[in-house]
């Protein structure tokens, strides 16, 4: 019996498309969604569009404001 379904994602579409598979198999065996979402440490030498020319404050705030972008959707998809 599934209890828990974790889902990861990253807020592209083929993740949005795996939040919603993952949101039906657990309304169809009533059990308990957890999202979780990873991003990137700041790293100091890098050619990732988000790290070049930031700095670890900016590069955290932008990494926070993702997260809970990502997240705050998958929560209304459940809604």
């Amino acid at each position: 019996m599934i209890t828990n379904i974790l889902i990861a994602t990253d807020g592209s579409e083929l993740a949005s498309k795996a939040v919603e598979e993952g949101l039906m198999l657990a309304k169809q065996t009533g059990a308990k969604v957890t999202a979780v979402t990873v991003m990137s440490p700041f790293h100091t030498f890098t050619t990732d569009p988000m790290v070049v020319g930031s700095t670890p404050e900016e590069y955290k705030k932008n990494a926070v404001q993702q997260t809970s972008k990502t997240l705050s959707a998958v929560s209304e998809a459940a809604a």
